[in-house]
């Protein structure tokens, strides 16, 4: 009986020192959910790991999430330009590494630790520039697609390390397997399109990003940027007409973009479609007003005759 009443207080004492624990790093978490300030979301993620919760591997991996998300063009550049913040950022990758290699350990064969991991690797590298990121996270990469050969997300991440790595033949056999692993999958088209344009592959990625994705699958890009550098290069390597179907996916895609139209006039000028090239000018002005100044002057030098030297600007 003795032991009955002497356990009981313990038991009592253990349940409300964890349901407290809970508690506060649930507060930690949201705290740290919420907050734009960078540092005062770190401080608070800091917090709910050191609580030590059974339930740590979920703390773990939201705080791999934010970290993964402070890689947004606005976030580097506020980290790069304030020496104290990024010194307190870096430090946070290693803490998050160190956290995950610790499930790591309880879980051996769980993919989406190696995933989260590879991914925080390229995260640390977009904010500090080295490259040596990007092998740790191939590394972790092609363990998660071991561990879960099936996950169409791990082949897409792994071919876009090895593109950043330098390595874009890697790339495009990675995603390549991906393209036969889930034929229907939109995005994987537009990615081993990326790949084969790095690889040198102008027409194979011109047949994957615009043939399959866009007009086969209707695949409509979160982001443009693979496709402008697409256009330009098939630009420069003088296919034009192929040069100008890409911009006017781009324009279905982007109505509203000026840029766009911009850079389709200057299409419609190589490709010798002159009153189409005034046409997209006239409609970056009125979209943007400050293309008004560049769109006249390629309005008035077709007006002038003075194409070859329009032309010869275009690159």
């Amino acid at each position: 009986v003795a032991i009955i009443i002497i356990m009981v207080p313990l038991v009592m004492y253990s349940i409300f020192n964890l349901n407290y624990k809970v508690l506060r790093a649930s507060e930690d978490t949201g705290k740290a959910y919420l907050s734009n300030d960078i540092a005062f979301s770190l401080s608070h993620y800091r917090a709910a790991l050191n609580e030590n919760l059974i339930t740590s591997e979920n703390l773990t991996l939201n705080f791999a999430e934010f970290l993964m998300g402070l890689t947004s063009t606005e976030n580097i550049e506020k980290i790069k330009n304030d020496s104290i913040l990024r010194a307190d950022v870096l430090n946070a990758f290693l803490e998050a590494k160190d956290s995950l290699d610790n499930e790591i350990k309880k879980k051996p064969n769980d993919a989406v630790f190696y995933l989260k991991l590879g991914q925080l690797y390229n995260s640390q590298y977009l904010i500090d520039d080295d490259i040596s990121h990007l092998q740790g996270a191939i590394s972790q990469l092609e363990k998660a697609r071991e561990l879960s050969s099936e996950r169409i997300q791990i082949y897409l991440i792994l071919g876009e390390t090895y593109v950043l790595a330098g390595e874009s033949e890697k790339a495009v056999e990675v995603l390549e397997q991906a393209v036969a692993l889930e034929p229907a999958f939109k995005a994987t088209y537009y990615y081993l399109g990326r790949a084969l344009l790095t690889n040198g592959e102008l027409l194979k990625a011109y047949d994957s990003i615009v043939n399959k994705a866009f007009i086969e699958r209707k695949y409509v890009p979160e982001e443009s940027m693979i496709a402008f550098v697409l256009a330009e290069e098939l630009g420069v390597a003088g296919e034009y007409g192929k040069m100008i179907t890409v911009y006017e996916y781009l324009v279905k895609f982007k109505p509203t973009d000026a840029r766009v139209r911009s850079a389709l006039a200057i299409a419609y000028v190589l490709a010798d479609r002159y009153e189409d090239a005034i046409f997209a000018a006239q409609k970056a002005t009125e979209l943007d007003p400050s293309f008004a100044q560049e769109a006249a002057a390629v309005i008035q030098a077709i007006q002038d005759g003075r194409i070859d030297e329009l032309k010869a600007s275009a690159f």
